[in-house]
């Protein structure tokens, strides 16, 4: 598929909630838009756009996608499952004309609270206590990894202190697992940090056929890399954990070779066990290489998701890089791509 030349159509359609069935076409009634993926947001999807005619309500779950023909396929492709908030309301061309505001639906959970203390005791497989609270709240996993994560210590978690989504990220970080996420279709999603890959089924690079603009920028950060990251778990009956991960690589000039220790210390809570806490020492770690590099272009519409690879080659960014943050133009289908590079 030639997304660049494709002719483009925004598909929006309302969803059954819970459940995620498609229940209606809604007309597609705005000039344009913006749809935005962030990492480092709590709730990682974010859309705006002005909706004319009465056929969303405040509450309505929808999902936007994107259809591209270019004479010789067309194909459909998701770009976000959301819940629908109204903003500005007005009447325009005889019209009734809101201002959308839509969210990945991790937010239901983040709106969500226990009105008495919620308790996991000790033993708890992690997961299925992740599973019962997204339950709670109409959610459901994705895919339920086929392994256990035994909560080490009995912990209670109060209304005024937490959100549903703050208790699921509390016992995912225990767990190793990044903040729980919603795909495109709605689905709760769960990631490890894990270095980028060699190898990224999208190239974005000049040429031809390119669909990158000339404007791009690399930044670069080495002043304050750590190359020893030590972290440490208080357990019960004064019992401590701690891992070490360090970067004594010869070949890199921020290592402890090249510079000599620059240590971060983190104070965990409640991780699981001893290899768990050295894995994510170690994603620590990856993270701290990753600020050697990010780089920002713009380009044409290209299937990317958060966190996943892609190849840039422009100007001195030459490699694969992991995908921190998209802004979708909902007019064009021009993306914004921040990248970064996680060894």
């Amino acid at each position: 598929m030639d997304f660049a030349s494709a002719r483009k159509r925004i598909v929006l359609r309302r969803l059954s909630f819970p459940g995620l069935f498609p229940i209606a076409d809604i007309p597609w009634t705005s000039d344009g838009g913006t749809l935005s993926l962030s990492a480092s947001a709590s709730v990682k999807a974010q859309a705006r756009w002005t909706h004319n005619g009465g056929d969303i309500s405040s509450g309505d779950v929808v999902r936007l996608s994107c259809e591209f023909d270019d004479g010789r396929e067309r194909e459909e492709i998701p770009l976000a499952t959301l819940k629908c908030f109204y903003g500005v309301t007005g009447e325009r061309g005889g019209l009734s004309s809101c201002d959308i505001e839509a969210y990945g639906l991790a937010k239901i959970a983040a709106d969500a609270r226990y009105w008495q203390p919620y308790s996991v005791r000790a033993g708890t497989d992690a997961l299925d206590a992740v599973s019962d609270v997204l339950g709670s709240v109409g959610l459901a996993l994705a895919y339920r990894p086929d392994e256990s994560h035994p909560v080490r210590t009995s912990k209670t978690y109060f209304p005024e202190d937490f959100s549903k989504l703050d208790i699921v990220n509390d016992l995912l970080n225990g767990a190793g697992y990044l903040s729980a996420d919603t795909d495109e279709l709605g689905r709760v999603v769960l990631r490890r940090s894990a270095p980028t890959p060699s190898w990224a089924p999208v190239e974005l690079a000049p040429g031809p056929r390119s669909t990158i603009e000339d404007e791009s920028a690399v930044e670069r950060d080495w002043a304050g890399i750590c190359n020893v990251v030590i972290g440490v778990v208080d357990g019960p009956d004064d019992e401590v954990m701690r891992a070490v991960a360090v970067n004594d690589s010869p070949a890199d000039p921020t290592s402890t070779v090249a510079r000599g220790e620059v240590c971060r210390v983190e104070r965990l809570n409640d991780i699981e066990s001893q290899d768990v806490l050295q894995a994510k020492v170690a994603s620590l770690l990856s993270e701290e290489r990753s600020r050697l590099e990010a780089v920002r272009v713009r380009c044409a519409f290209a299937p990317l998701r958060l966190f996943g690879p892609v190849t840039v080659r422009k100007g001195s960014a030459d490699g694969v890089y992991t995908v921190q943050s998209l802004e979708v133009d909902l007019r064009t289908m021009a993306m914004d791509v921040r990248a970064r590079r996680y060894l």
